[in-house]
């Protein structure tokens, strides 16, 4: 599909969409319903001497029977809500049927639920003890459409964290914006909006990156699962020194973590682009039984050297703290990852690296 040219990202009309009378019966439960939460967590995140906690939450098949979605935010809550460490917020990601780099799926994909109304689901059980935050691919639809999408999520869903995605592939001319297009048509119409990026540890001049959507109106990054120490310390350095140089503060990163329990699990992270060194993987399957244990006691080496780091050296980067699960028979293990490993970011001081 041909780019879309810049007149159709900056000054093509955008009309407000229109919804009928049931939709907007539906969700006027949470329509506006969440600003004390929402700006409880933009507080938090925007405050380098505050610790956030997120747990990603997969949105269910969208082929499970009418109903399915409540049972599914249900459980989700009582998982969360059985923590032992706070969580300050739902990361919910799009899942999209994009190969990385063109590459061929380790699974079928399976459409999702739209993620909104299972925010809607999990705000009437959780009410405004939690944030939740929406990951939005920018780039497969064309810009008027985007803000079509974007003006129904905040103004209808009340959904005020966005963390914007771009495509898999630079080489891909998309019909969407990209990120920083599309930061700038949002916070145009909507300024208090807080936005999030993604980042990539292993990608070439990332720490460029970082402070070019920091400039532009990103506030936090998410990275990749992390099972390896050496491309995330690099990039917090060499970010930390950046921003030095530019003299600007730079942007919460949120370090991200998550169970392997199988080979499938393995191979799938590796096919999301996911960095596990050989070493790591002979540590996980040295017997057949014990794989997400080992996960997990990895995980908790590397984020306290991780913190252990960005302590020592001094950086000014406040760090944030993100679990997933990644694949649905996980689940369960990522309990553990929340209480196990929040433990470790609430004890440590890495939110102290910004003074």
């Amino acid at each position: 599909m041909a780019a879309p040219s810049s007149l159709s990202l900056t000054s093509a009309p955008v009309r407000e969409p229109t919804f009928s009378k049931e939709k907007l019966t539906a969700f006027s439960r949470v329509q506006y319903a969440k600003p004390t939460s929402q700006n409880r967590l933009k507080e938090k995140i925007k405050d380098p001497f505050k610790q956030v906690i997120f747990y990603e939450l997969i949105p269910p098949s969208a082929k499970e029977p009418p109903g399915s979605i409540k049972t599914y935010a249900e459980y989700a809550a009582k998982l969360i809500q059985n923590s032992h460490v706070p969580i300050d917020a739902i990361n919910i990601p799009e899942i999209r049927d994009e190969a990385p780099k063109g590459q061929k799926r380790t699974e079928a994909f399976i459409p999702k639920v739209d993620a909104r109304k299972l925010v809607a689901e999990l705000y009437n059980i959780v009410g405004s003890s939690l944030g939740f935050v929406l990951n939005h691919a920018t780039v497969y639809e064309k810009a008027s459409d985007q803000m079509a999408w974007f003006h129904e999520t905040i103004k209808t869903y009340g959904i005020a964290t966005l963390i914007l995605v771009g495509g898999e592939s630079s080489k891909v001319k998309y019909p969407g914006p990209s990120v920083i297009a599309a930061c700038k048509l949002v916070k145009s119409e909507f300024p208090e909006i807080l936005l999030g990026g993604i980042t990539i540890p292993t990608r070439r001049d990332e720490p460029t990156r970082l402070i070019q959507k920091g400039k532009e109106g990103i506030e936090f990054f998410t990275t990749q699962v992390l099972y390896e120490k050496e491309s995330i310390c690099k990039l917090l350095s060499d970010y930390d020194e950046a921003c030095r140089k530019e003299q600007v503060t730079p942007k919460r990163v949120f370090l991200s973590f998550a169970p392997i329990s199988s080979p499938g699990d393995l191979k799938f992270l590796r096919w999301l682009g996911v960095a596990i060194p050989e070493e790591v993987e002979r540590a996980l399957f040295q017997v057949k039984i014990g794989v997400g244990w080992r996960s997990l006691e990895i995980s908790k080496t590397l984020f306290q050297e991780i913190l252990n780091f960005v302590e020592s050296n001094h950086l000014r980067v406040p760090l944030g703290l993100n679990i997933e699960y990644v694949t649905l028979h996980n689940f369960e293990l990522s309990k553990g990852f929340i209480d196990e490993l929040g433990k470790i970011y609430l004890g440590s001081s890495a939110e102290s690296a910004a003074v």
